[in-house]
């Protein structure tokens, strides 16, 4: 979640932040990233809008971001 923390964070001024650009934002807090969820992360979103993959899942009652949350935690390997 930190890593995906880090890229909305970052695309609020840049609209295509890149791996070093998360690498270098989670360093300023003391954290590494995991080399494996941060290429995930940029597969599921490379080439496309934030808002392309944050769609609704269907049956699961919550926000746009919650959805994107849980779809890239699923898909990275980690738990909701």
């Amino acid at each position: 979640m930190k890593h995906l923390a880090a890229y909305l964070l970052l695309q609020l001024s840049n609209p295509h932040p890149t791996k070093q650009d998360v690498t270098d934002l989670l360093a300023t807090v003391g954290i590494e990233p995991k080399k494996d969820r941060l290429d995930a992360l940029f597969n599921i979103l490379e080439g496309k809008d934030i808002n392309e993959v944050s769609h609704p899942i269907p049956h699961l009652p919550s926000s746009r971001l919650s959805n994107l949350s849980l779809k890239l935690t699923i898909v990275i390997g980690g738990r909701p």
